[in-house]
């Protein structure tokens, strides 16, 4: 049978058809000459500008982590001199506590769960959120014997939550103005929104036009190193938003190291971490977020300046210089209230007027 069909096959065989002959090379003559290949043509893309961003994006060109805090201790300061009173400070909590992002988010998130449900266990919520985070041990220094760790070991919780109701105890203080309520009144009193996100629309503005704005409003804290247009969408999260007698103020958590004493978290250290660290990016930006946000919920009841509700003013609060007792009040706060025509124009830079949409 095999051999029957063998000679079946080869007396029916055909020969290729033309476009099979071709398809499979049949007939073909080799030629000795290269044929030249060609690169394809590239096309073009689209160009365009849009993109997500956020203060951490425009100030350090980081990329932009969705819900990410925005940065905490992005960089150590230069260590400063010692002096003789800072030393009765060097076992204090504020300045044993590990830096990092990790301990800015248990600090932020312990003070968010406050804000929300001010009742709650301090000990108990602390601790949890720091063995979130791997932070329930003290960090040990090099040289640091057994019986000093040990002690050390025995404070570390009760110190934390002795500091965490010494700030949220204390008053805040802005610079041109009487006292407000303490966090701890301002949680307890329910008027306070821990963690407003936000996400809003940035315009095709003309980018030289857009960039003299931001920079006339950063004053002498600019300029602004970005070279491309912004349009897209803002992100970002205002870490407290609250209310004193209708006027409305933005809070911002700072766990950065200025320094191991108190005077590291008055007026002048502090504003210059404010300026190397382009925290004043940071605060225009929230500010544009905030009055966008107010202005479409409060609709005429709110006015930056003069209405039922009007915009207070931000508070930085360096949480390592706060809850230090009566002669260190103002240590630790930081504050200042742009101006109604500086954020109306950077409003409009960033694009609030296109389309009749601003949020």
């Amino acid at each position: 049978l095999k051999g029957h069909a063998v000679a079946y096959a080869t007396a029916h065989a055909r020969e290729p058809t033309a476009p099979a002959a071709s398809a499979l090379g049949a007939g073909r003559k080799r030629s000795s000459e290269a044929v030249p290949l060609q690169a394809p043509a590239l096309l073009q893309a689209p160009t365009s500008h849009w993109r997500i961003t956020s203060y951490s994006g425009l100030a350090h060109r980081q990329p932009v982590r969705l819900h990410a805090k925005d940065d905490d201790d992005l960089a150590a300061m230069e260590a400063p001199d010692v002096l003789a009173d800072d030393l009765r400070w060097r076992e204090d909590i504020r300045y044993t506590l590990r830096g990092g992002a990790d301990t800015g988010n248990c600090l932020h998130d312990t003070l968010e769960q406050l804000a929300l449900a001010p009742a709650m266990e301090r000990s108990a919520l602390l601790l949890q959120q720091l063995q979130r985070r791997g932070l329930d041990q003290p960090l040990r220094p090099a040289g640091m014997d057994e019986r000093d760790y040990a002690q050390r070991k025995r404070r570390y919780l009760p110190d934390l939550v002795d500091w965490l109701n010494a700030l949220t105890a204390q008053k805040l203080l802005p610079a041109d103005g009487a006292p407000l309520p303490s966090l701890d009144q301002l949680f307890s009193g329910g008027h306070t929104l821990p963690e407003m996100r936000f996400d809003f629309r940035l315009g095709q503005a003309d980018r030289e036009a857009q960039f003299a704005t931001i920079n006339e409003a950063l004053g002498d804290h600019g300029p602004l190193g970005w070279t491309g247009a912004i349009s897209g969408l803002m992100t970002g999260a205002i870490d407290l938003t609250f209310v004193h007698e209708g006027a409305i103020y933005l809070a911002d958590y700072k766990t950065n190291m200025l320094g191991a004493a108190p005077r590291f978290y008055a007026q002048a250290p502090m504003a210059q971490a404010m300026s190397a660290r382009r925290y004043h990016l940071q605060y225009l930006i929230y500010t544009v977020a905030a009055h966008r946000y107010l202005r479409q919920r409060l609709g005429r009841d709110y006015d930056y300046e003069h209405g039922s509700y009007r915009f207070g003013g931000v508070f930085y609060l360096f949480l390592r210089g706060m809850g230090l007792g009566p002669e260190h009040a103002g240590h630790g706060l930081w504050y200042t209230r742009p101006s109604a025509e500086a954020i109306t124009a950077l409003d409009r830079a960033l694009g609030a007027d296109e389309g009749g949409a601003d949020a």
